[in-house]
């Protein structure tokens, strides 16, 4: 030790604290000063950078605040965006005790003059937490490197138990290359074949892997579309960056095997079965180097058609088609009723049975023909319903009174409002026995609603429950009557007297999963439950294995899982962390949640 000396954090005390919370810091100079700068991180998120005027002289030089209160930070330095200075990488890692859901947050920059330049700001899922009990420590390490040859140095990060690859695509970065199972401090890359391309070391437990990547490298191709086109097709629509693409398929997806190869991004199968659900998966390649999707299916079967129209109000229609429906139409705007030049859009939809919607206006319908236009819709499995127009006669003259479902809302698991056209008479609308449910459940309570005489609150409390779990439930209602004032008209027989109670959440907030402790030998499956639309779930053990992965795609806001590992086999008794991650749709992640869940044999 030749010499020692003291400096001291400027930064102002945050809720974290201002503390050196890490060993981890950089000694360099990235602003090309001819001086060495010194860049570490505080407890309350602060970037420190300390100017080394001379041995005896350091001083606070900048300091960069990201609001992130840290338990630790890993820091390296290189050339992320081409330009000839240096790039800062900082991974500051969340406080368990303090976060709900823990995270990873990754920031690369560098300074011009005084001004920060970011060119990338990302959160990762931190599912170490999880896993502390069992393991001694969960490694973290991050290396700048230019591992494909394109003089751009990409950044290298692995975070227990994730190793990333991300890279400066010109505006910011992307994570080019994700894989699972690596936990390690220090990351290994060396040309040991001596082939001009670096390998990089990817330890998986007792076994290392060595990989190359150049700069044809593919990478996994996001799935647009998957679909039953007719009666003899599925249709699959992807992108991605390779030259070719493998198709995978199989009738579950533990038994996909290589079954095809395109050079474009559509795939039509032609070889299929009617009423067969298929499992598919696509790889892409490029040169030596192949990235797949994950394994996704598609039910083959007829898509559904338009049927019939007909009116069941001065401004509602029912429209039915040949085939089971999607509850939910992602574009409204494709629905309206056409007067003269005029557009109508529809002011409600709500789906009247299995395979028909309700449809209501704001504006009354014409007398005579009429015309709805109908496009922008799909069935159940996913395949577009052809656009058509429904073509029907109403006549105002002497209209036969109606009494239907208007509207309905599914409060909670167990509380579900019905609105109906008209005031219904409260000795048939408040009979429990008058709302028959398939499959079996039923409803403990009706009570009229104390704000509006044209709805009631249905109570399942000691019952099933309803709503984003995964089943669907039709509820159907007989022997109610309008009151006495309204004609006391009986409700529509099939449509307009039937729902269909399913629903969507609109994020991850509430998801939860049931029952846990999942005991086999009174269950066989636990549910997840209050998911959005597009859901990819992971299951793993303590050990960081993954066992199983589903995905939820059918919009009914839930989804099963057998308690089997992806083999067939069944899970032992313990204790598992599930990763579930919100997608677009298109297989890009929005947001991720972690927890744990318990099987008992």
């Amino acid at each position: 030790l030749t010499y020692r000396t003291r400096f001291y954090n400027n930064s102002g005390m945050g809720f974290g604290g201002n503390m050196f919370n890490s060993p981890f810091l950089v000694v360099k100079d990235i602003d090309r000063d001819g001086k060495n700068e010194i860049v570490f991180t505080d407890s309350d998120g602060d970037i420190v950078v300390m100017k080394v005027n001379a041995l005896n002289d350091i001083r606070t030089d900048k300091i960069v605040r990201t609001g992130y209160i840290s338990s630790s930070s890993f820091i390296n330095t290189g050339d992320f965006n081409n330009d000839g200075q240096e790039d800062i990488a900082i991974l500051l890692q969340a406080v368990p005790e303090v976060d709900v859901a823990p995270y990873n947050r990754v920031i690369i920059f560098n300074f011009s003059g005084t001004s920060l330049n970011v060119s990338y700001d990302n959160a990762f899922v931190d599912p170490a937490v999880e896993f502390r009990s069992t393991f001694q420590r969960a490694s973290n390490a991050l290396k700048f490197f230019d591992i494909d040859g394109d003089f751009k140095q990409e950044l290298l990060l692995f975070t227990y138990p994730y190793a990333y690859v991300i890279k400066n695509q010109g505006i910011g970065g992307e994570v080019v290359s994700y894989d699972e199972n690596i936990n390690t401090n220090a990351i290994l890359i060396e040309d040991f074949d001596g082939n001009g391309i670096p390998e990089i070391a990817y330890p998986y437990g007792n076994t290392i892997k060595f990989f190359e990547f150049d700069q044809t490298r593919s990478f996994a191709p996001s799935i647009i579309s998957a679909f039953s086109r007719n009666e003899s097709q599925v249709v699959i629509n992807f992108q991605g960056t390779s030259t070719k693409y493998y198709i995978y398929r199989g009738t579950s997806d533990s038994t996909l095997v290589l079954y095809d190869s395109v050079s474009s991004q559509s795939y039509t199968d032609i070889n299929v079965t009617l009423n067969t659900t298929y499992w598919y998966r696509i790889e892409g390649q490029t040169s030596s180097f192949r990235a797949s999707t994950k394994s996704f299916k598609v039910f083959h079967h007829s898509p559904a058609k338009f049927l019939s129209a007909g009116v069941r109000s001065s401004n509602s229609v029912e429209v039915t088609f040949s085939g089971k429906m999607r509850k939910e139409v992602d574009d409204p705007a494709g629905l309206f009723l056409i007067k003269g030049t005029r557009k109508v859009p529809v002011s409600s939809y709500s789906p009247s049975g299995e395979s028909s919607f309700q449809l209501t206006f704001d504006e009354e319908l014409l007398p005579g023909v009429n015309s709805v236009v109908l496009s922008g819709l799909v069935d159940l499995y996913g395949s577009p319903v052809p656009s058509d127009t429904a073509r029907f006669s109403y006549s105002p003259g002497s209209p036969v009174a109606q009494f239907f479902v208007e509207s309905f809302r599914i409060i909670d698991n167990y509380t579900v409002s019905i609105t109906f056209n008209l005031e219904p008479d409260p000795a048939t609308a408040l009979q429990t026995t008058n709302y028959q449910f398939s499959p079996d459940n039923r409803a403990t309570s009706v009570t009229q609603s104390p704000g509006d005489a044209k709805t009631v609150i249905l109570g399942l409390k000691g019952a099933k429950p309803v709503g984003a779990l995964g089943r669907e439930y039709t509820l159907t209602i007989k022997g109610v009557r309008s009151s006495q004032t309204t004609g006391n008209v009986a409700i529509n027989q099939n449509a307009g007297a039937t729902i269909v109670l399913t629903s969507t959440s609109a994020n991850l907030d509430d998801m939860y999963v049931y029952p846990s402790p999942a005991d086999r030998s009174r269950h066989t499956s636990l549910t997840f439950a209050n998911l959005p639309r597009y859901v990819d779930i992971i299951i793993f053990n303590l050990d960081g294995k993954r066992i199983a992965e589903f995905s939820e795609s059918d919009g009914n806001g839930g989804i099963d899982w057998n308690m089997k590992d992806s083999e067939g086999q069944p899970v032992p008794s313990g204790v598992y962390i599930f990763r579930a991650s919100m997608t677009d749709g298109k297989g890009s992640e929005v947001s991720v949640k972690t927890g744990k869940l318990v099987v008992i044999n």
